[in-house]
Protein backbone atom coordinates (compact mmCIF):
# COMPACT_ATOMS: atom_id res chain seq x y z
CA UNK A 1 0.00 0.00 0.00
CA UNK A 2 1.03 3.43 -0.87
CA UNK A 3 -0.52 6.67 -0.23
CA UNK A 4 0.04 9.06 -3.43
CA UNK A 5 0.44 12.45 -2.79
CA UNK A 6 1.72 16.09 -4.54
CA UNK A 7 -2.55 16.57 -6.05
CA UNK A 8 -2.99 19.88 -6.33
CA UNK A 9 -6.43 21.61 -7.39
CA UNK A 10 -5.48 22.57 -10.62
CA UNK A 11 -7.74 21.28 -13.62
CA UNK A 12 -5.78 19.35 -15.07
CA UNK A 13 -2.92 16.63 -13.32
CA UNK A 14 -0.90 13.96 -13.59
CA UNK A 15 0.80 11.38 -11.86
CA UNK A 16 3.15 8.21 -12.86
CA UNK A 17 2.65 5.07 -10.43
CA UNK A 18 5.71 3.22 -9.46
CA UNK A 19 4.13 -0.59 -9.28
CA UNK A 20 6.09 -2.89 -6.82
CA UNK A 21 7.47 -5.10 -10.17
CA UNK A 22 9.23 -1.65 -10.64
CA UNK A 23 6.98 -1.32 -14.08
CA UNK A 24 4.57 1.89 -14.32
CA UNK A 25 1.16 3.51 -14.67
CA UNK A 26 0.09 6.88 -15.71
CA UNK A 27 -2.73 8.52 -13.91
CA UNK A 28 -4.81 11.79 -15.59
CA UNK A 29 -7.04 13.57 -13.62
CA UNK A 30 -9.45 16.34 -14.98
CA UNK A 31 -11.65 18.53 -12.94
CA UNK A 32 -15.14 18.85 -15.15
CA UNK A 33 -17.12 21.78 -13.46
CA UNK A 34 -19.98 21.36 -15.91
CA UNK A 35 -19.87 17.57 -14.77
CA UNK A 36 -18.88 18.64 -11.20
CA UNK A 37 -16.64 16.14 -10.89
CA UNK A 38 -12.90 14.32 -11.26
CA UNK A 39 -12.43 12.40 -14.32
CA UNK A 40 -9.57 10.03 -14.90
CA UNK A 41 -7.54 8.23 -17.77
CA UNK A 42 -5.38 5.40 -16.85
CA UNK A 43 -2.73 3.98 -19.24
CA UNK A 44 -0.93 0.65 -18.26
CA UNK A 45 1.15 -1.05 -20.53
CA UNK A 46 -1.16 -1.96 -23.79
CA UNK A 47 -4.67 -1.03 -22.00
CA UNK A 48 -6.05 2.42 -21.32
CA UNK A 49 -8.75 3.66 -19.40
CA UNK A 50 -10.37 7.19 -20.67
CA UNK A 51 -12.94 9.15 -19.55
CA UNK A 52 -14.05 7.38 -16.24
CA UNK A 53 -15.34 9.28 -13.47
CA UNK A 54 -13.25 9.43 -10.09
CA UNK A 55 -15.51 8.20 -6.99
CA UNK A 56 -15.03 6.80 -3.94
CA UNK A 57 -14.02 3.70 -3.24
CA UNK A 58 -11.97 0.72 -1.44
CA UNK A 59 -10.82 -0.41 -5.05
CA UNK A 60 -12.18 2.32 -8.04
CA UNK A 61 -10.14 -0.52 -10.59
CA UNK A 62 -12.01 -3.62 -9.12
CA UNK A 63 -13.68 -4.28 -12.40
CA UNK A 64 -10.94 -4.41 -14.33
CA UNK A 65 -8.93 -6.99 -12.04
CA UNK A 66 -8.03 -9.46 -15.10
CA UNK A 67 -6.15 -6.34 -16.82
CA UNK A 68 -4.79 -4.85 -14.09
CA UNK A 69 -2.05 -6.03 -11.72
CA UNK A 70 -2.71 -3.10 -8.42
CA UNK A 71 -5.95 -1.49 -7.25
CA UNK A 72 -6.61 2.26 -6.54
CA UNK A 73 -8.83 2.99 -3.37
CA UNK A 74 -9.83 7.03 -3.01
CA UNK A 75 -10.80 8.06 -0.16
CA UNK A 76 -12.70 10.19 1.05
CA UNK A 77 -14.09 12.30 4.75
CA UNK A 78 -17.14 12.33 5.35
CA UNK A 79 -17.68 9.51 2.81
CA UNK A 80 -18.42 12.00 -0.14
CA UNK A 81 -17.24 11.57 -3.74
CA UNK A 82 -14.89 13.83 -5.13
CA UNK A 83 -17.21 16.66 -6.85
CA UNK A 84 -14.80 20.13 -5.78
CA UNK A 85 -11.73 21.68 -7.74
CA UNK A 86 -10.22 22.04 -4.58
CA UNK A 87 -11.00 18.11 -3.12
CA UNK A 88 -7.42 17.04 -3.68
CA UNK A 89 -5.67 20.20 -2.26
CA UNK A 90 -8.00 20.78 0.65
CA UNK A 91 -6.96 17.34 2.13
CA UNK A 92 -10.06 15.66 1.95
CA UNK A 93 -8.81 12.81 -0.07
CA UNK A 94 -6.51 10.27 0.16
CA UNK A 95 -5.67 8.05 -2.59
CA UNK A 96 -3.99 4.47 -2.56
CA UNK A 97 -2.44 2.92 -5.09
CA UNK A 98 -2.81 -1.09 -3.86
CA UNK A 99 -0.46 -4.53 -4.63
CA UNK A 100 -1.81 -7.14 -6.09
CA UNK A 101 -2.66 -8.99 -3.31
CA UNK A 102 -3.87 -5.74 -1.00
CA UNK A 103 -6.99 -5.59 -4.06
CA UNK A 104 -7.13 -9.58 -3.66
CA UNK A 105 -7.70 -8.29 0.20
CA UNK A 106 -10.35 -5.77 -0.63
CA UNK A 107 -11.89 -8.34 -3.52
CA UNK A 108 -12.39 -10.76 -0.61
CA UNK A 109 -13.53 -8.69 2.30
CA UNK A 110 -15.81 -7.28 0.41
CA UNK A 111 -17.64 -10.43 -1.16
CA UNK A 112 -17.24 -12.41 1.68
CA UNK A 113 -19.24 -10.66 4.26
CA UNK A 114 -22.13 -12.95 6.15
CA UNK A 115 -23.66 -9.83 7.42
Amino acid sequence: MKILTGFTDSARQYTVLLLEDGTQANLFLEYRPQQKGWFYDLEYKAFVLKGQRLVSGENILRQFVHHLPFGLAVMMDENAEPFKQDTFSSGRTTFILLTPAEALLVETKHFSRND
